[in-house]
């Protein structure tokens, strides 16, 4: 039989999430829309770390590098840094080439199967093989994709916002990230 990525089209159905959408005909073969899935995926996955990152390190942060005797990493008045924010300077590079080498050594891992050197004929794009909890499922793909879609937008919103109102995103809109029982007669409720 043939490799599943040899039988994939856009508007075919066989991945999660395919919508016929592709206005400008990019995954025209494919081998395309296999090499774009992967991309859309690995972006997916790190939005959705980054949507919950973001937040959770303007909250986080100063009291964490407090208590380990460092100076805080957010810039202006407690935004998260970013190339809108600024501060990404004030990172230690340790950090960054730590950053890069995890990237090359999580690439390395499954580049031979999405080049197609070692693809098996089960291969999905976007399946890493790692399921600690056994969860996958037509189902679990779905809200993979759709959760990723939305967190990729919900990152671009955070930094718009941050660059606009120049006000950290759990300042800007509280509501998402304070105890409801703390918002009253703040302009919230």
């Amino acid at each position: 039989p043939q490799p599943f990525v040899d039988t994939i089209f856009v508007g075919c159905g066989k991945l999660a999430g395919d919508n016929n959408f592709d206005p400008l005909g990019l995954a025209d073969s494919p081998q395309a829309l296999a090499w774009y899935r992967e991309a859309e995926l690995k972006h997916a996955r790190l939005a959705m770390l980054a949507a919950v990152g973001w937040p959770a390190a303007e909250k986080l942060n100063g009291p964490i590098a407090s208590l380990i005797g460092q100076s805080p990493l957010l810039v202006r008045g407690g935004q998260s840094p970013s190339l809108l924010n600024g501060g990404l300077d004030a990172v230690p590079m340790a950090y960054w080439f730590a950053v890069l080498a995890l990237a090359v050594y999580a690439e390395s891992l499954y580049l031979d199967l999405q080049l197609g050197l070692e693809r098996r004929s089960d291969y999905v794009p976007g399946m890493l093989g790692f399921d600690p909890l056994g969860q996958d499922s037509p189902l679990m793909r779905e809200a993979e994709i759709l959760n990723g879609r939305v967190a990729m937008v919900a990152v671009v919103l955070y930094a718009a916002e941050e660059a606009i109102f120049s006000e950290p995103i759990v300042r800007e809109t509280a509501i998402f990230f304070e105890p409801i029982w703390t918002l009253q007669g703040q302009g919230w409720l």
